[in-house]
């Protein structure tokens, strides 16, 4: 992050948060800059360690944030996956999510950087990147500008992981070629809720057994015009005002209200304005995450207008509760958002107006989306007419969230990032001998690749356009021969020899 960003951070911090909130930030700035100092001690104690095959996780696993909320779910799906790892939280306080992730965490007494071979933190690089076999970062992202004008060192970052195929892409975009990108699977862990637990709650929020609820969830400090509820009410009136009979009600989940107050005051007299406030539930005091995946559970349909996400997790959430959600069409909601499992919704590109910039890492982004109010007002409508519409595609929402985000599939992901970049860093090094190179290939888990030993050949990742192509053993003889050329983009690479 430059200077300037850095300061800007400082200074939102302190109007939003005050004098506490600026110097829990100092304290975190502090605590990273003497753990950047702890890693090299701990290096150099652990010289005799061979690193072995697996993952070291470093990162904030006790925040409330949704980035440590990731962070916590990568841990358990790869506990899940049986993935070995080690977790470390230099700064862990405690788990306000009341997850279990304590019992999964390693020690500072325990910690030993080089146990495994990649070292994998969100965003940043607090470990420095010579003291890692492989150091890999995994960044979010909600637009197709902007990124590197906030994290310009990820231009030398040794590689990156996205989490979407969004994200992959834009980061194929817009990195260097020296820069290895690869995709794993979000670790999004799929949601019950008992039929109890969602009777009580509507009974808690008064919300009748014949009422149409459309619900969503947002914090204020994740950009309030990003998130666009504006939007949201905008189409809910535009849906239901001049249907008196309709009986529908628009529930709203905030966190940080009290830190943006104007912003808040600005959606409740919006509802007003347009006619349907009475028809609205605000829930700005904090409740327990079990209950917010009642509450999603309890509503009839699930809806987020957003102007770009950088997954959207409220939408994977709400579909994996068998929920029907309209959302706009995209960015990262689109890896699990189509016409057969959601209402998608149309939307144009538009310039970021500079008025609606209410978080500092928004400051670059060019253009974002536009999502369609009459459209969106349109599917709240189909939903709201056919209750027939709304248990079809909430079943197939669910079905396909627990079959795109298994851990098969998450498991599958993983280990292939690992071996296409064990594949590429042994090509690519100079003076690598060939009992190197073999060992590269025989580490290669097949099973996890879905296909059989007898037809993997080759392995040629093509960074450009994201595609790993298997090659079978008359395409291999055919390279050994010289016989088989490389597309462009291979040009600079050496040949992987097989023997």
């Amino acid at each position: 992050m430059s200077f300037p960003s850095i300061i800007r951070s400082y200074l939102i911090k302190f109007r939003t948060k005050g004098f506490a909130g600026l110097w829990r930030l100092i304290q975190m700035k502090i605590l990273n800059i003497r753990h950047r100092n702890f890693y090299p001690a701990n290096y150099r104690s652990h010289l005799s360690t061979i690193p072995a095959r697996g993952i070291t996780f470093i990162g904030n696993l006790g925040g409330k944030d949704s980035i440590s909320k990731v962070s916590r779910d990568f841990i358990f799906s790869l506990n899940e996956a049986g993935i070995p790892f080690q977790a470390f939280d230099p700064g862990f306080a405690g788990d306000p999510s009341d997850s279990g992730i304590e019992r999964l965490l390693t020690p500072s007494s325990r910690f030993d950087l080089r146990k495994y071979e990649v070292v994998v933190e969100m965003f940043g690089e607090t470990v420095p990147r010579r003291l890692c076999e492989r150091h890999v970062r995994i960044p979010f992202w909600e637009f197709e500008s902007g990124f590197l004008e906030i994290y310009p060192s990820a231009r030398n970052a040794s590689e990156v992981a996205g989490m979407s195929d969004f994200n992959v892409e834009y980061y194929r975009r817009i990195l260097p070629q020296t820069v290895r990108v690869h995709k794993i699977l979000y670790p999004f862990r799929i949601l019950d809720v008992q039929q109890g637990s969602i009777n009580s709650i509507r009974e808690k929020y008064k919300l009748g057994k014949d009422e149409f609820v459309v619900f969503f969830n947002f914090s204020y400090l994740s950009g309030f015009n990003r998130k666009n509820p504006v939007g949201v009410i905008k189409a809910f009136a535009r849906a239901f005002s001049n249907k008196p009979d309709a009986k529908a009600r628009l529930v709203f989940k905030t966190m940080h209200s009290k830190d943006f107050s104007q912003a808040a005051e600005r959606l409740r007299s919006l509802a007003k304005e347009l006619g349907v406030a009475e028809n609205v539930v605000f829930i700005d005091n904090y409740i327990p995450q079990s209950e917010i995946y009642g509450l999603t559970a309890a509503c009839d349909t699930y809806i987020s207008l957003h102007r770009g996400e950088g997954f959207g997790l409220g939408v994977a959430e709400a579909m994996s509760l068998g929920k029907p959600v309209v959302v706009t069409d995209y960015s990262s909601t689109t890896e699990f958002c189509n016409s057969e499992n959601s209402i998608p919704v149309s939307y144009s590109m538009i310039p970021v107006p500079p008025s609606q910039i209410d978080h500092s890492f928004y400051n670059f982004v060019e253009k974002w989306a536009d999502a369609d109010i009459d459209a969106a007002a349109a599917a709240l409508r189909r939903l709201h007419d056919s209750p027939a519409l709304r248990q079809e595609l909430g079943a197939k929402a669910r079905k396909s969230i627990i079959e795109h985000f298994s851990i098969k599939n998450f498991r599958k992901s993983v280990i292939i990032a690992r071996s296409i970049s064990i594949i590429i860093t042994s090509a690519l090094s100079p003076g690598t001998h060939r009992k190197q190179r073999s060992i590269a290939f025989s580490d290669l888990d097949t099973d996890a690749l879905g296909v059989g030993p007898h037809v993997l050949a080759l392995i040629v990742g093509d960074r450009l356009h994201g595609k790993f192509v298997f090659q079978c053993n008359h395409i291999r003889q055919r390279l050994i021969q010289g016989k088989l050329r490389f597309p462009a983009q291979f040009t600079n690479w050496r040949c992987i020899q097989f023997h």
